[in-house]
């Protein structure tokens, strides 16, 4: 019994140790798919024409239109538009705002700020305490 208290590590199954980093892997993996799905197909599924909706309340002729839609692909059929998209996520282009007409990867930098920028990549909002981690804090007691 003193083992366990004093080896690191004792009394923790390895396997089980991999089997939870799986699952959690997997769920993860699962998440993303379903987000990249869910986003894709669910502004595809919205009442109207985007191309008319970007262009409202300017003369635009039939041409143009026409234009617009090969540019940002909306001429081919969906099951392409999406191979499109996996393959543009693939490279890390999430595409060209609509509003802004700049890549979405770029506004996103530019909204989180040069100070965000290591937290975030470290998986905190707060650059500091990316690295306060519980490990090393520990405090001496005052009575000796």
């Amino acid at each position: 019994m003193s083992d366990l208290l004093t080896t690191p590590g004792a009394g923790r199954d390895p396997a089980g140790s991999l089997r939870h980093v799986g699952r959690a892997l997997t769920g993860a993996l699962v998440s993303m798919a379903l987000v990249v799905v869910l986003g894709f197909f669910l502004f595809r599924v919205l009442p109207g024409d985007p191309v008319l909706t970007m262009t409202r309340g300017r003369p635009v002729g039939a041409q143009q239109l026409a234009e617009l839609r090969a540019q940002l692909g909306l001429d081919r059929s969906l099951p392409e538009q999406f191979a499109g998209y996996l393959a543009d996520l693939l490279h890390g282009d999430l595409g060209t705002s609509y509003q802004f007409r700049q890549p979405v990867a770029e506004l996103i930098v530019q909204r989180i700020g040069p100070g965000r920028r290591g937290g975030v990549a470290a998986g905190s909002t707060e650059p500091r305490s990316a690295w306060r981690w519980p490990c090393g804090r520990h405090r001496r007691s005052s009575s000796g």
